[in-house]
């Protein structure tokens, strides 16, 4: 070093500076290397293994002409066995719950549901509550009914309790339906075949799994709305065995009050408490309450003029066999506190019930799909009404 005795300490403190550098720069070298190795590992790594994790042990016996005795390497050859055999129950602990990430998907069931009948049943408020989400119009008012056709497909309906929603695919086909006040002419008919065959072509694959008619229990049938719906019937009775029904307003305080008084008892003992216990809970099932629908339709259709209606209506309920739906809907403001969590137990509890026995009955009434084109619109209209179903 040619500096001076004076620029010495000078110069030492710039070594030291060089060195701390130095260091510092061959730490980061060794830690890129290092992570890189590890990458390329991995990378190598994947495709022996199929991208699941595979537990190693180490053989720790000892090999052949050591110098260990027999007693030496027992314990370790039991210490091997135990280990291997716990690696393997862990791997096929592994293997059994996969992450969602590693896990196969699920394979996925597409249920499309073809849906039409009287105008202003509640047909789109039956659908949104299978779906569990409010993914198509409702209308109410002077504007009550379906226009056209609404088509809504839903990948992952809303979670519900004692049913495997996983890999369920549902997609509605809306239909606007029947005016429920006069009689259909033949030209009714015919259109409403065709909006129903046109919503059949808009369904996914246009196939069809379910045909499901909507009656509202809380209305009137009167003669034109028994002698559409029966005429509806006959239009699609080839299809009978895929055919559901959904009845609606059934938990209204008029239809309560009138025949529905299991559930009068029940909202009595539940409604608006505040120690609102699930354990107690036992809504009806759906078939008591449909032997006491049956018991009050005989009861009010009492005069002549009305057991002809009364045993129409028989018939159609016989129609469906045991593929009833039992719709306990939500309305706009029941959601929103549903999803908040401020709605009351009782309601949310309710309707959790029904939904769950609703979806389970459409899922088990669902036989392979059949294509569009069989459910055709007619060229003539169907036979008159009282070929249908003799009284």
């Amino acid at each position: 070093c040619r500096r001076s005795c004076a620029e010495t300490p000078r110069c030492g403190r710039g070594m030291v500076w060089v060195v701390r550098k130095a260091g510092l720069l061959a730490f980061d070298v060794v830690v890129t290397a290092t992570a890189w190795a590890s990458a390329v590992a991995i990378f190598l790594f994947r495709p022996a293994t199929g991208g699941r994790f595979v537990a190693f042990v180490e053989d720790s016996s000892a090999p052949p002409g050591d110098a260990d005795d027999a007693a030496g390497r027992a314990p370790k050859a039991a210490k091997t066995e135990a280990a291997s055999g716990a690696a393997e129950a862990a791997l096929a602990q592994m293997e059994s719950g996969l992450s969602p990430r590693s896990a196969a998907p699920a394979p996925v069931r597409h249920v499309n549901v073809l849906a039409f009948g009287l105008a202003g049943a509640g047909q789109s408020s039956a659908l949104n509550t299978l779906a569990g989400r409010a993914i198509l119009l409702e209308r109410g008012g002077q504007l009550t009914g379906t226009r056209g056709v609404q088509q809504a497909v839903i990948e992952s309906p809303a979670p519900c309790p004692g049913v495997d929603t996983a890999g369920l695919a549902l997609a509605f086909a809306d239909c606007a339906g029947l005016s429920p006040d006069r009689i259909a002419t033949d030209h009714d008919m015919l259109h409403f075949a065709g909006t129903v065959a046109h919503g059949a072509v808009r369904l996914p694959g246009s196939q069809v799994n379910v045909l499901m008619v909507t009656i509202n229990v809380e209305a009137r049938l009167q003669a034109a709305a028994l002698a559409n719906l029966v005429g509806i019937l006959q239009m699609y009775k080839a299809q009978q065995s895929r055919c559901c029904l959904a009845l609606t307003h059934w938990n209204t305080n008029p239809v309560m009050a009138e025949w529905n008084s299991d559930l009068l008892a029940l909202r009595r003992q539940h409604l608006r408490k505040s120690d609102f216990d699930a354990r107690g809970f036992a809504p009806p099932p759906p078939g008591a309450m449909m032997a006491k629908y049956r018991e009050y339709l005989a009861r009010s259709f009492s005069e002549s003029s009305d057991a002809v209606a009364a045993e129409r209506m028989g018939t159609v309920l016989d129609f469906f066999e045991d593929r009833v739906l039992w719709i306990c809907p939500l309305d706009v403001f029941d959601r929103e506190d549903l999803a908040e969590g401020n709605l009351d137990p009782y309601v949310a509890a309710l309707y959790k019930h029904y939904r769950a026995l609703a979806l389970a009955t459409l899922l088990r009434a669902a036989p392979e799909p059949i294509p569009s084109s069989v459910l055709s619109a007619p060229r003539t209209p169907p036979p008159a009404t009282q070929a249908i179903f003799p009284t």
